[in-house]
Parts: C-alpha cells; sequence; structure tokens
C-alpha cells in the first residue's frame, strides 16, 4: 500500500531555500513556523498601535458644542473687518467668537495656533492683533469655567463659499481629537 504524505503548501514554498540535507528535520520546520508567527504578530501589533493614534475627526456646525480635550468650545462666525491702524489685512479679516470651557480638574491653556481655517486643502493660520479685549493669544482656562475669546483670519472673502474651522488640542491636552466646525455656507 502507497503511503502519501502530504505537507502544508506554505512550506514547500519555503522548504526550496533551506539545504537538502536540513529539511527533514522537525526542529529546523519548528523554528521556521515561531519565525513566521513572530513576523505575523509584529505585523499586528503595528497595524495596531497604528489606529491606536489615527485622530479622531469630529464635525459640528456653527453654534454647536464640540469637545477636544478637556476643553468644549461653541464657535460662530463674527463678520468681517479690516484691522486696525497698526494692523491692515491683505484682503479682510474673517473673525470667529470662540466659546471655551474648560472640563477639566487642571487649568489648562489655550491658544489661537490651535485654530486654523480650512480652505481648499490649505490651513490659514489665525492673526493675532489686539483688534478687541477677547482677541485670543495665549490664555489659561480655569477648571469649570467658560470664557470667551474672537480671533481672524486674513482671507479673500467670498459670501458664496463654505467655511470651515479646524480646532486641534495642545500638546499638554493629550487629545488625538481634531474637531472641524462649518462657520459659514454649511
Amino acid at each position: 500500500m502507497l503511503r502519501i504524505k502530504a505537507k502544508p503548501l506554505v512550506f514547500d514554498k519555503i522548504i526550496i531555500y533551506i539545504p537538502q540535507k536540513l529539511r527533514n528535520h522537525k526542529m529546523i520546520k519548528f523554528g521556521l513556523v515561531i519565525f513566521l508567527c513572530v513576523i505575523f504578530a509584529s505585523i499586528g501589533a503595528g497595524i495596531y498601535t497604528y489606529n491606536l493614534y489615527l485622530p479622531n475627526y469630529l464635525f459640528a456646525e456653527a453654534g454647536e458644542s464640540i469637545q477636544v480635550g478637556p476643553i468644549k468650545y461653541i464657535v460662530t462666525y463674527e463678520g468681517q473687518h479690516n484691522g486696525n491702524e497698526e494692523l491692515r489685512p491683505e484682503n479682510s479679516f474673517f473673525m470667529i467668537r470662540i466659546t471655551a470651557e474648560n472640563l477639566g480638574s487642571e487649568t489648562t491653556k489655550i491658544s489661537g495656533g490651535q485654530f486654523h481655517l480650512l480652505d481648499d486643502n490649505k490651513k490659514i493660520r489665525p492673526i493675532y492683533g489686539e483688534f478687541t479685549e477677547e482677541d485670543l493669544f495665549l490664555h489659561d482656562l480655569e477648571p469649570k469655567k467658560s470664557q470667551t475669546f474672537t480671533t481672524q483670519f486674513d482671507i479673500d472673502f467670498d459670501e458664496e463659499k463654505t467655511y470651515k474651522v479646524g480646532i486641534t488640542a495642545r500638546k499638554d491636552q493629550a487629545s488625538i481629537d481634531i474637531a472641524i466646525v462649518c462657520v459659514l455656507n454649511c
């Protein structure tokens, strides 16, 4: 009677690279299995870690509250202005009003650099110019307290265009959330 010994297909392809006199050693095959398991486990751990630190995109419209890290924001469109005597825009200033409430138990900072106007795959940074007493530069937010700020962006304003503001957390706020708030023509 013929005895047919079946080998897994994976080993047939890999065994080609093992010298002839070592092919029948069970320890070589066992080591190869362990090696492949380590490779697949490393790939799995890498994919898990990559997905763990992907940013969470949160979406809202003007006037709706949205939380990024320990801070809850309400962002609204305030209007256009042409600056002051010290600072004039190239086009016009697009002003937004930000109400921020620290929901955490420790004092945290909020800065104008956390806000960007998103325009056709470009991030436009805010302009600090002390146009109002509420102009946002860098402020401490006390726990469980709310404050209102304004900031502006130098843009070529179009009444028909949709305007969105991106909000990121500061490094010390330890959040991977990114909020996108549609502030005009949503």
